[in-house]
C-alpha cells in the first residue's frame, strides 16, 4: 500500500468519524433547540394566558364598578322621585286635615297643664289659628322651639312624645316605600 492510500484511508476514516460526530452534535443541537423552543412556546402561552386573565379581571372589575355606579344613580333618582311624591303630599295637606291630625294627637297624648313644643315657623299659627285646640286640651305653648315642619312634641319628664307630622310622614314612608317603589318602578 502506498503512503497516499494510507493517508487517504486515515483521512477518510477521520472524515467519517468527524461527520458522525457532527451528525450526532447536530442531532443533539436539534433536539435541544426543539426542547427549548417548546419550553419557550409554553412559557409564552402561559404568560399570554396570565395576561388575558388579568385583562379579563380588570374588565370585570370595571364592569362591576360601572354597574354599581349605575345602580346607585338609579337608586338615587328613585329616592328623589319618591321624595318628590312625599313633598307633594305635604303640599296637598289641607288645613282641615292638619287640624284633625293635631286634635287626634292632643287627645291621645296631652294632659291638662302640658307644654307643647312647636316649630318657630308654626308658633304664631298655634297661638292664633289653633288657640281653641290648646284651650280645649288645656295645654300651653313652650318657649322652646322645635326643628320640624309641623305638629308638636310633648315633653313629659325623660319622655318626649313626638307628635310631629314629620314623624308621622316618616313612619308612613317607611311602611309604604317598598310598595310605592314597586308600583312606580315596576321592580
Amino acid at each position: 500500500m502506498s503512503d497516499s492510500n494510507i493517508v487517504n484511508k486515515i483521512i477518510s476514516s477521520a472524515k467519517e468519524k468527524g461527520e458522525k460526530v457532527l451528525a450526532e452534535a447536530q442531532k443533539k443541537h436539534d433536539e435541544l433547540l426543539k426542547e427549548k423552543m417548546t419550553r419557550l412556546e409554553n412559557e409564552i402561552n402561559e404568560q399570554l394566558e396570565l395576561e388575558k386573565k388579568h385583562v379579563n379581571e380588570k374588565i370585570q372589575q370595571q364592569l362591576s364598578s360601572l354597574r354599581l355606579a349605575e345602580k346607585n344613580k338609579t337608586q338615587r333618582l328613585k329616592r328623589e322621585l319618591l321624595e318628590k311624591v312625599y313633598e307633594d303630599a305635604w303640599k296637598r295637606l289641607s288645613d282641615e286635615d292638619y287640624r284633625k291630625y293635631l286634635e287626634a294627637q292632643l287627645k291621645e297624648h296631652a294632659s291638662p297643664g302640658d307644654e307643647i313644643i312647636v316649630s318657630l315657623k308654626e308658633y304664631d299659627r298655634f297661638k292664633n289659628e289653633f288657640k281653641d285646640l290648646l284651650d280645649k286640651y288645656k295645654v300651653k305653648l313652650s318657649t322652646e322651639k322645635g326643628r320640624f315642619k309641623a305638629g308638636f312634641v310633648i315633653p313629659k319628664g325623660n319622655i318626649r312624645y313626638n307628635c310631629t307630622l314629620d314623624q308621622s310622614f316618616r313612619r308612613v314612608i317607611e311602611e309604604n316605600e317598598p310598595e310605592a317603589a314597586r308600583m312606580l318602578f315596576q321592580e
